[in-house]
C-alpha cells in the first residue's frame, strides 16, 4: 500500500513538472498577433532615381519620418530615371518581402500600373509622390501641382520678357507624368500672348549631357531663341552648362526648376534668371507619414500639394527661400513643423 501511494506521488509530481514546462514555453512565445504588433512596420520609398539632390532631399524628409515613428525604412531607386523596368522589379520584390506599405514615385506614367495594382490587390497600399501613374487604386498623390508650375514658369518667363520672346523648351523623360503635366502647364500659360511663341520643343534623359546637348542642337537650329524653359533639376543643369557654355547668359533668358546647388550658382552668376523650387522633404516627410497612417487602417486621404516657389536673384537670400535651397541646414525645423 505504501509502494502504491510512492508511484502514484511520483506520477503526480512528473505530471506537474510537464504542465508547469509547457505553460512557461507557452508564455514565451508570443501569438502571431502579438508578434506582428511588436515587429516594426516596414515601408518601401521606391523613386525615379537617387542621383540627383531632388531624389537624396525625398530620401532625407523620409528618414526624419521614419525616426519619428521607429519604422523600418527601405530606399529604393533605379540609377536612371527612363528604367521604369528596374524600378517594376524592385516593387515585384517589395510584393515578396510582404512590405506594408510603398511610397512611389513612377518612371513611367503606364507602365508601372500592372505592379501597382497587384500590391494593392495583394493588401500593400500605395501613397504615390511627385510623380503619378495612370491608375485610381493608389491611396492618394503627395507632391507638387506640376500642371500649376509649369504655369508658373510660363507666367514667370512671360514677365521677364515683357510678353514677347521666341522660347525654346528642354524637357525630360516624355513617359513621366510630371513632365508632361508640367510643359501642359507652361503651354496653357501662353495663351493670349502671341508674340510668345515657342519655337521647339525637345526631351533628354535625367542627366546634365543629353539637355546640354538637346540645348547646343536646338540653339542652332533656332538661333533666334531667347528664352528657355526647363522642367526638372537635370533639364535646368545642362541648359545652364550649354548657355554658359556658348556665352549667351545676357542673351537668353532661362527659367528652371529644383535646387540643386549648381543651378543655385548659375541664379547667383546670372545664367539661369528664375527657379521654380518645389518641397522634396515635405514629399519624402508625408509620405512616410500617410503610409504610417494607411497600414493603421486610417482612411479619408486627400491629396496634398507640397508647393513651389519662384525663386530669383532678388529673394533668394530670403529665410524661407533659403529653407527650400537649402534643406539639409534646415531639416530640424522641417521636422518640428
Amino acid at each position: 500500500m505504501i509502494k502504491l501511494n510512492r508511484n502514484l506521488l511520483i506520477f503526480v509530481v512528473l505530471i506537474i513538472i510537464v504542465y508547469t514546462v509547457i505553460i512557461v514555453l507557452a508564455s514565451c512565445t508570443p501569438s502571431g498577433t502579438e508578434a506582428n504588433v511588436s515587429r516594426k512596420p516596414k515601408v518601401l520609398v521606391l523613386v525615379k532615381s537617387s542621383g540627383s539632390k531632388f531624389w537624396q532631399t525625398v530620401f532625407a524628409g523620409a528618414k526624419v519620418a521614419a525616426n519619428e515613428y521607429n519604422i523600418d525604412l527601405q530606399l529604393s531607386a533605379p540609377e536612371s530615371e527612363k528604367d521604369y523596368e528596374t524600378q517594376n522589379e524592385m516593387m515585384e520584390k517589395a510584393i515578396e518581402d510582404k512590405v506594408d506599405a510603398i511610397v512611389f514615385s513612377a518612371c513611367d506614367f503606364d507602365n508601372s500600373v500592372e505592379v501597382a495594382e497587384r500590391a494593392i490587390d495583394s493588401g500593400i497600399p500605395i501613397i504615390i509622390i511627385d510623380s503619378q501613374i495612370n491608375t485610381d487604386k493608389v491611396l492618394c498623390t503627395i507632391g507638387t501641382d506640376n500642371v500649376e508650375a509649369g504655369r508658373m514658369a510660363g507666367r514667370t518667363l512671360i514677365e521677364y520678357m515683357n510678353g514677347k520672346a521666341k522660347v525654346g523648351v528642354i524637357n525630360f523623360e516624355k513617359g513621366s507624368a510630371n513632365a508632361m503635366q508640367r510643359e501642359q502647364g507652361f503651354i496653357e500659360s501662353m495663351k493670349g500672348y502671341n508674340e510668345m511663341v515657342i519655337a521647339d520643343i525637345r526631351y533628354s534623359y535625367s542627366n546634365a549631357e543629353s539637355p546640354k546637348k538637346a540645348t547646343i542642337d536646338m540653339l542652332r537650329d533656332h538661333p533666334d531663341i531667347n528664352a528657355i524653359a526647363t522642367f526638372n533639376e537635370w533639364t535646368t543643369i545642362g541648359v545652364a552648362n550649354a548657355i554658359d557654355e556658348l556665352g549667351l547668359k545676357d542673351q537668353i533668358t532661362v527659367v528652371g526648376f529644383d535646387n540643386n546647388p549648381e543651378s543655385i550658382k548659375m541664379l547667383e552668376d546670372g545664367v539661369i534668371d528664375a527657379l521654380i523650387v518645389q518641397n522634396p522633404f515635405a514629399m519624402g516627410y508625408l509620405g512616410v507619414q500617410y503610409a504610417i497612417q494607411a497600414i493603421k487602417n486610417k482612411n479619408n486621404f486627400e491629396d496634398v500639394d507640397t508647393g513651389t516657389v519662384v525663386i530669383n536673384r532678388e529673394n533668394m537670400y530670403n529665410i524661407e527661400n533659403q529653407k527650400l535651397l537649402f534643406p539639409f541646414s534646415y531639416s530640424k525645423d522641417k521636422k518640428e513643423d
